[in-house]
């Protein structure tokens, strides 16, 4: 039979059956990369049967962005230290993100950001954010909210024109 393999194809027993040991691994690691990228995958809210979400295995930054009409929110993450971070310098950092955030979105909207527009937004952060924290799925990091709240924040920053 090998004397046949090897007249019919030209190839030997052993080429065979290494062509296949590769076709075999390479199978192997189609099906791991497959379960692994599903088991990855994150759930994002199941009902907890009271009426209310549980969140399950839920990612804190999926939250940014406008939460309603009148609530923008900045998601920061950062290591749980020993020291506690301060309060000052995590608001700090919060209202650099929602000013770059916010201006981000009105560019997406196709508007002009210029040195005027960014004062009234530093203004409208300074005046109308809120900084809270937030609880963590883990106890490796802290979670803190900054929520900009005003009536009609998102018809407002639509309306934002530069000055001439």
């Amino acid at each position: 039979m090998q004397k046949r393999l090897q007249k019919n194809n030209g190839y030997s027993l052993n080429s065979v059956i290494q062509i296949r040991r590769l076709i075999n691994i390479i199978i192997i690691c189609v099906i791991v990369a497959g379960i692994n990228f599903h088991c990855k995958s994150k759930k994002i809210k199941k009902n907890d049967g009271n009426g209310g979400l549980q969140n399950e295995m839920t990612l804190e930054y999926e939250y940014e962005g406008f939460i309603n009409e009148n609530t923008y929110r900045i998601v920061i993450v950062m290591p749980n230290d020993t020291m506690k971070n301060k309060q000052a310098d995590v608001e700090k950092t919060a209202r650099m993100r929602a000013l770059s955030s916010i201006q981000k979105y009105l560019a997406s909207q196709d508007k002009q950001v210029d040195h005027n527009i960014t004062a009234e937004l530093l203004s409208l952060i300074e005046k109308n954010g809120n900084l809270f924290a937030g609880h963590s799925a883990t106890k490796s990091r802290d979670i803190y909210y900054y929520d900009i709240k005003k009536e009609h924040l998102k018809e407002y920053l639509l309306e934002l024109k530069p000055k001439r």
